[in-house]
């Protein structure tokens, strides 16, 4: 159980697992949201292992709540010497969750399915471009805005 923080103004929880991290979290996504909101977190992300099953939830209990979902997920991947590692990747807009869902989509696909691409190093690199590309473009804009 999380404990209550009396500094959650200015406090996001960017590395929460629901129960849909098989294994790691046990909180059902309303319950999540629930607790955020009862210790005063004002926004929060749901970075789930590989996968966005309880990113819909999850951000219509926290919106209930009070609480601003952030989506995202915790993918694993391979580095340079084959040791897996976790890196946490969050959605900022629309184009941002569609490529993490294209990203996760990828990294499912049977090797050679022609309809999906393989979730090689260039598409990956590709993917994290565009996101990191979207990111600055909401930061140009908040700048100017």
């Amino acid at each position: 159980m999380m404990a209550p923080r009396s500094d959650t103004s200015d406090y996001v929880e960017l590395h929460a697992h629901s129960a849909f991290s098989f294994g790691d979290g046990a909180s059902q996504p309303d319950e999540l949201a629930a607790a955020l909101a009862e210790h005063g977190y004002t926004h929060a992300a749901v970075t789930d292992h590989d996968n966005l099953c309880g990113a819909l939830e999850f951000a219509q209990a926290a919106k209930d709540t009070g609480v601003r979902a952030i989506t995202g997920a915790e993918v694993t991947v391979e580095d340079a010497a084959g040791r897996l590692r976790h890196c946490t990747l969050l959605a900022r807009t629309g184009e941002g969750y569609a490529n993490l869902c294209r990203l996760l989509t990828a990294a499912y696909a049977p090797r050679g399915a022609a309809a999906i691409v393989a979730a090689s190093e260039s598409d990956a690199s590709a993917l994290a471009r565009a996101w990191l590309a979207d990111a600055d473009h909401e930061a140009e804009r908040a700048r100017g805005a």
